[in-house]
Formats: C-alpha cells, sequence, structure tokens
C-alpha cells in the first residue's frame, strides 16, 4: 500500500439498465468504456450487453493489475442507497450494510448475455419487503403492473414499519444538487433519465468483481478504504461512483454522447492524478461526521472532477 496513491491507468464505464441487446456500433443509447493507459492512445469501445461490458472490463483490469498499474475505475451507476436502506429491509445488527445489500441484490437480480433483466420485479419484491405503501423505488413500464411499484413519485421521506424514514436523495445526490448539477434518485428505476434500473444491475455486477480479485487488489471506495488514500492498493484497482454530467461535453472526443462522456472522465481524471488534484477528489467530503460516516457505510459519494 502506498500513502501517496494515484492512479496511471483509467478505465470509465457508461454503464445501462437496457432489457435488450444494444447495437453493434454502441449507438446513441449504448454501453459505451473508454482505457487510458501509459503508452497507448486513449480507446473507447462499444458493448452490446452488460456480460460483455463486466467480461471485458474484469479482463482490462486483471491485465493491469498484472502490469503493474494503480488503476482507476470509474462506473457511471449508483453504488449505494439512502442511509438506513438495508435497516428497512432487514439487515442483521452485526453486518455491514453496504455489504449486505450488494450481496442481497447479486441474488434477487438475473441479467442474462441477451441484457433481459428483473429488475422491476425486484424493485417491487423490495418495497414489498419493506413494507411501505408508496415505494421507495417507483416508476414502471405500463406492461408490468407489479402490485409493489407504482408508477409515480411517492412523498418522501417514505416511512416504513423496520427503520427510520428513507430520503429520497443520498448526500452525494443533494451536494451536486446544490452545486448546479441534477442527479436523479436511485429510487427512479423507470422513464427518462432515471438511474434506479442501473443501480439495480450494477451493484451484482460490483459485487462480482469484489469477489474476483483478491482484497489487496481491488477496492471500492469509499466503501472498503474509507476516505484515506494509504488504505488503496497499489498496484490494484480502485472502483469508484462517477457522474459523467460533472463534465461538459464535448462533441469533438466522439459523436456518440456516451462514448464522448467516458473518453473525457479519462482524460479529466488523467489530469487530476498529474496535477495532484485526484488526491484532494477521494478525500472526505464537506460533511458532518454522522454523515461522512453514512457514506462510507451505505451511501457512497460521487467522485468529483476538479477543474472541469
Amino acid at each position: 500500500m502506498s500513502d501517496r496513491w494515484t492512479a496511471d491507468a483509467f478505465v470509465m464505464v457508461d454503464w445501462s439498465a437496457a432489457s435488450r441487446q444494444g447495437p453493434s456500433d454502441g449507438g446513441t443509447n449504448g454501453l459505451w468504456a473508454a482505457i487510458g493507459e501509459p503508452g497507448a492512445e486513449d480507446r473507447v469501445l462499444p458493448f452490446r450487453t452488460r456480460t460483455e461490458a463486466a467480461r471485458w472490463m474484469e479482463e482490462e483490469l486483471r491485465r493491469l493489475t498484472h502490469d503493474g498499474r494503480r488503476v482507476l475505475c470509474g462506473i457511471d451507476a449508483a453504488f449505494g442507497y439512502p442511509s438506513g436502506t438495508a435497516a428497512a429491509l432487514g439487515l442483521p445488527a452485526a453486518e455491514d450494510p453496504w455489504t449486505w445489500m450488494r450481496t442481497l441484490l447479486a441474488d434477487l437480480i438475473t441479467d442474462d448475455e441477451r441484457n433481459v433483466n428483473n429488475r422491476y420485479a425486484v424493485a417491487d419484491e423490495l418495497n414489498e419487503r419493506m413494507g411501505a405503501e408508496e415505494g421507495p423505488f417507483w416508476g414502471r413500464p405500463e406492461t408490468q403492473p407489479l402490485p409493489h411499484l407504482h408508477p409515480t413519485k411517492p412523498t418522501y421521506p417514505v416511512t416504513t414499519p423496520h427503520a427510520w424514514p428513507l430520503a429520497e436523495l443520498r448526500h452525494t445526490e443533494r451536494h451536486w444538487r446544490d452545486r448546479g448539477h441534477h442527479p436523479k434518485s436511485v429510487w427512479q428505476v423507470a422513464y427518462n433519465g432515471s438511474v434506479g434500473g442501473q443501480t439495480l444491475v450494477a451493484l451484482p455486477v460490483i459485487h462480482r468483481l469484489r469477489q474476483a480479485f483478491a482484497e489487496e487488489e481491488l477496492l471500492v471506495w469509499p466503501f472498503d478504504t474509507g476516505y484515506n488514500t494509504g488504505r488503496f492498493p497499489s498496484p490494484g484497482v480502485v472502483v469508484a461512483e462517477v457522474y459523467p454530467s460533472l463534465l461538459p461535453r464535448d462533441p469533438a472526443l466522439h459523436p456518440v454522447r456516451d462514448a464522448a462522456q467516458v473518453l473525457a472522465l479519462v482524460r479529466a481524471y488523467r489530469r487530476m492524478a498529474t496535477d495532484g488534484s485526484l488526491l484532494t477528489a477521494i478525500g472526505p467530503p464537506d460533511l458532518n461526521v454522522t454523515a461522512i460516516t453514512a457514506t462510507v457505510r451505505e451511501e457512497g459519494w460521487i467522485l468529483p472532477v476538479i477543474g472541469a
């Protein structure tokens, strides 16, 4: 481990919850990944399915780690839920909320090689388990009239029988909204711009990545590391939640928006690694101790882009 960790290779993935295979060329709403490493030009690749993307991601992270690289792997999906979610679902007292939650979703979500997944049914089941009449998960296609997943947004905070009321937003979403951005709530699992479906199908992938690597090789920030860079693997992989909309769109990078965004993230975090601001970005946010603890134990935090 290094107390002056910084990255020298970058893998950025624009995740998707699509229920059908994307076009072979990625297309406007496809699943894209970008990779930047020393001695090579930055590359951007399209994937038709999450299975393809997850397989590629594991292979590339293994290759880069084997080459002695310190890799920052960013995934555009929320990594956690508002504080209290795991308790509302029956978290055993001695267990870690984030580990328990990602393990639960890995058990519940099915996602095959055609991109067919059961995210709406799982959201419906989780609402039923929490015992709240209105949610907190909401949004579904008209073709799936699920009894516990309603098409309209509930009133937040949502009260559950087993825990304190659940907020609409995590601390990180409130933070970025206060700064003029508009990250959406992880509870919204359908309709334009929703991220809730991405989270449901992304957390099982992150769970499997954690299992595929030894602990000293791959850690998820800030859940596994806290905000202490001395705990970052060197060489190895740090996986972080990223939000491409923190950067302005640069059509010169690629004609497809999502492809341009992941390329822009590679460039931004490389610049930050070079000028030292990446160490600031992965440090603790300006929150009180209770809120910081919530981000580490359950909610997560969007990795900032400094100097955008």
